[in-house]
């Protein structure tokens, strides 16, 4: 069940968030911002609330990226209770015109910060302060995360896709350094020092090696010769017949939505 208040909380805060910022221009968010703001927010908190979101919505995988219509519709009624200041922008491109919002209240937004998570309010800002109105970094980004890419089209989300890499970390960081001893530890960091000091001293030699040294030419002049152009035409003819001219259709099976060069990083 979707909990209203929480996504009011979220979508307000992100646009108090976005009010903070220095350039005029990043503090105005429109609604695929902040849709997308409060979906990332869900995403860190699920990481370590065993997979479950903060809001309660059933975020599922539309067009470019996460997606969830209610908290769409929380927006306009979310933004009027701050009384945040609306403008609505006629589309040189699109037959609709399209909204964006701002609100500029440090006071307000150091009152909602500590009422929400502290994961919460530093996923918020982090991504607000990287992304602000950069529409296609922002739909880059989410599109690119766990829940997503291990979906397919209209499918609802599954959160615990991101829980199993952070549980993996964790294991794996606890399994190096939990069963040493206080030398063991010690011994360690003075073999990283140690490894540290001969990275720099090797650099500083490659260097002065490199100064020393008479320079040569980047890259060597391509010969546009007989046997350049013979090798062309023996690629040519390697290639066959090229294809008649004309409109295709290319058709993809289903299934590539459940390959696994889509979320496994050694195949990526």
């Amino acid at each position: 069940m979707a909990n209203t208040d929480r996504i009011d909380q979220l979508i307000q805060f992100a646009l108090l968030t976005a009010g903070l910022e220095d350039e005029y221009i990043d503090r105005w968010l429109g609604p695929i911002h902040l849709v997308k703001y409060v979906y990332l927010a869900d995403l860190a908190f699920a990481r370590t609330n065993e997979g479950q979101t903060y809001t309660g919505l059933p975020w599922r995988f539309h067009h470019y990226g996460p997606w969830e219509y209610s908290c769409l519709e929380r927006i306009e009624p979310a933004l009027a209770a701050i009384e945040a200041e609306k403008k609505v922008i006629p589309s040189q491109r699109f037959e609709n015109d399209y909204d964006r919002w701002c609100i500029r209240d440090p006071r307000l937004h150091d009152e909602l910060q500590q009422k929400l998570p502290i994961g919460i309010a530093g996923a918020i800002t982090k991504f607000v302060h990287r992304f602000g109105t950069d529409t296609n970094g922002l739909l880059h980004y989410v599109y690119k995360t766990l829940p997503m890419i291990s979906a397919a089209p209209s499918e609802t989300l599954d959160f615990t896709k991101e829980l199993a890499v952070i549980k993996a970390q964790t294991a794996t960081e606890e399994d190096d350094t939990c069963k040493l001893t206080d030398r063991q530890m010690k011994m360690r960091r003075r073999a990283l020092r140690n490894i540290k000091t001969g990275l720099r001293e090797m650099l500083d030699k490659r260097r002065k090696e490199k100064i020393s040294r008479p320079t040569k030419p980047a890259f060597a002049l391509s010969r546009y010769d007989e046997v350049f152009l013979q090798g062309l035409e023996d690629l040519d003819r390697l290639a066959g017949s090229p294809p008649e001219e004309g409109t295709y259709k290319v058709i993809f099976s289903d299934d590539v939505w459940k390959s696994k060069s889509r979320f496994d990083p050694e195949l990526s």
